[in-house]
């Protein structure tokens, strides 16, 4: 009797947990599959690019320079992917890439899933750096932007993932950007061959 009773003890603590453990949500996810290599136009998901300095140029097999735009590359498994990428091609740049709006009310402890490489150029000619910011409003150079960390995964063969925590943005409207950029420093330039690729951007929580 004994044993019964607390075997159905159990069974109700588990049953309990269960149903009131949160669930993983997704506020935010990139979008980039969906979108075709167009010629002549940047199609880039759920992101919006700001090139404050000089326009892009597009290759004839659609690729983008200078500016950002979607690819194709390696993802985590080793498949190819489409994914957002940047080529700075030896010149003074300054892109951003700046996601739509992310609601994070109701979301205790988010964070940024962010799978991504580079390739070429010199640590001390290549910038980039993954930004948030709760006040932007359409101009990047207005806005109010702080740093994230993240590791850098550079001279890979395919993309590497790495969760980055957005627990003190919890319950506010943010806005994720990538931004390279270059000086006009003429040795700086010729260092300046770095390919960015990023095959997914997700924000998630538990709801």
């Amino acid at each position: 009797m004994t044993k019964n009773i607390i075997s159905y003890i159990v069974i109700f603590l588990f049953t309990l947990n269960v149903a009131m453990a949160k669930k993983n949500v997704v506020v935010f996810e990139d979008n980039i599959a969906t979108h075709k290599l167009v010629q002549g136009a940047s199609t880039l998901g759920n992101f919006t690019a700001y090139s404050l300095k000089g326009d892009g140029v597009q290759e004839n097999n659609k690729k983008w320079l200078k500016v950002w735009g979607v690819w194709k590359c390696k993802d985590t498994t080793g498949q190819r992917v489409k994914c957002l990428n940047f080529v700075c091609n030896r010149v003074q740049n300054d892109d951003w890439l700046v996601t739509n709006a992310i609601d994070l009310n109701g979301i205790p402890k988010p964070s940024l899933v962010l799978d991504y490489y580079s390739c070429y150029g010199s640590d001390k000619a290549n910038d980039f750096k993954v930004m948030i910011s709760t006040d932007f409003n359409g101009d990047v150079e207005t806005a109010t932007w702080k740093s994230l960390p993240f590791t850098v995964f550079h001279q890979r063969q395919n993309a590497e993932s790495q969760k980055i925590s957005l627990k003190k943005y919890a319950g506010k409207k943010v806005f994720i950007a990538f931004h390279v950029s270059a000086s006009d420093n003429t040795n700086e330039l010729k260092n300046m061959t770095r390919n960015y690729f990023i095959t997914k951007v997700q924000v998630e929580g538990k709801k």
